[in-house]
């Protein structure tokens, strides 16, 4: 197949993904199509509703007080209470979110695609889809085909294709302040939780109004969160290199346990002190593992012997649940036809397990996959996977010089 054909087929897979995606949000967002207003835009985003500010009274036997320092907020429409909040507590109107959301879509030529509430915790959200993306498969400042140095190299297939993203959310209970995120979306995982491509967020708490000032801000937010978006690009392309399964599961065992459990891991399958192991530089670490693993080799649909955390010596280890969860779907979770037997697999292993599988259905598991645990989760496997990348690309590069 030509590279031509190849980036044919590529666009035309993507283009099915976004027309088949399952509702976004699992199933807690509304889309959003063309629209003319903001009155149009909350709408269609279920959002068209505003908040009133009412005084609480005390019914006493005689008569009936205001009960100072607190005020009730409800929804004008109906009526139904949200919340008792300190008179200090300042309201942002979903509105105020559409506004913020509009100064994004200007400065990224975006467009708003999807909204909605969470009833747990009273958030209400809006996504922005943003005019770029990027073919993860491509080396950095490449074209996006396929690419190999070496039988041991740097490989990638063309079409994993991630695309930028922007989630303002705000609500109307203490918690829940304006925030907004830049995020990558993975166009193979399409529920909307995705990791995050700028470390810091935006924030506005209910200590103050949103102001023009802010708007301003969250313009130029916007601007310096695409610079960090080429620069995670980056960082995932560096992830295709080819390894063997023990290592993916040895960066996978780090990023949910720490390098102490890692150490307890390596230690029982080598045969090693866990203090020897403990005193080893995260190269010798990797070195030792892929030493270990000639001695088990046992070759399967691509992948290296098992024993890192599933062997009978592994289960004298106390391995969180998760790290073995996602290292049964290395080479099995959507893109995976992308990502088989490289680092990045167990990167993109990791994000899968936390938008997909882990926790409940519903409001909790979105706002931990986008701004809770589950995100903390992910942006740990990038900065870990990257620290394994590197040396994983200096012991190729010295095999192939």
């Amino acid at each position: 197949m030509s590279f031509l054909d190849q980036v044919v087929e590529a666009t035309n897979e993507m283009r099915n993904m976004e027309v088949n995606a399952p509702k976004l949000f699992r199933g807690l967002a509304n889309p959003v199509g063309a629209f003319e207003s903001t009155e149009e835009l909350l709408t269609q985003a279920g959002l068209n509703w505003k908040v009133c500010e009412l005084p609480i009274l005390i019914q006493g036997t005689r008569e009936n007080r205001l009960f100072d320092g607190k005020k009730a907020l409800v929804r004008c429409d109906n009526g139904e209470p949200i919340e008792v909040v300190s008179e200090k507590f300042k309201v942002h109107q979903n509105a105020e979110m559409v506004v913020g959301m509009g100064e994004i879509i200007q400065a990224v030529n975006g467009k708003v695609n999807a909204g909605g509430y969470i009833p747990e915790s009273g958030r209400v959200f809006l996504n922005a889809i943003a005019d770029r993306k990027e073919d993860i498969a491509a080396p950095a400042g490449g074209l996006g085909h396929n690419f190999t140095q070496g039988a041991q190299g740097r490989n990638g297939k063309v079409g994993d294709i991630v695309r930028m993203e922007f989630f303002v959310s705000g609500g109307h209970k203490p918690g829940t302040p304006l925030v907004i995120k830049a995020r990558a979306m993975r166009l193979r995982c399409t529920n909307g939780a995705t990791t995050s491509a700028m470390q810091t967020a935006f924030k506005v708490t209910h200590r103050q109004a949103v102001t023009v000032a802010h708007i301003e801000q969250i313009h130029q937010w916007a601007l310096d969160a695409v610079k960090d978006w080429q620069s995670y690009i980056a960082h995932v392309r560096n992830l295709n290199v080819r390894t063997r399964k023990a290592v993916q599961e040895a960066m996978i065992l780090e990023t949910v346990g720490g390098r102490e459990l890692l150490d307890a891991a390596v230690a029982v399958g080598v045969g090693k002190s866990e203090r020897e192991v403990s005193q080893m530089s995260g190269e010798a670490i990797i070195r030792q593992i892929i030493a270990a693993d000639e001695g088990r080799l046992q070759v399967a649909r691509g992948y290296d012997a098992d024993w890192l955390l599933n062997d009978a010596k592994a289960k004298e280890v106390d391995i969180p649940r998760i790290a073995t969860q996602v290292s049964a779907t290395l080479g099995r979770q959507p893109g995976s036809e992308f990502t088989r037997g490289l680092l990045n697999d167990a990167y993109q292993g990791i994000t899968y397990h936390v938008d997909h599988v882990r926790g409940r259905q519903g409001g909790a598991a979105v706002e931990s996959a986008i701004m809770g645990e589950g995100d903390r989760l992910k942006r740990s496997a990038l900065v870990t996977a990257t620290q394994y990348a590197e040396v994983l690309h200096s012991l190729q590069d010295a095999v192939l010089a």
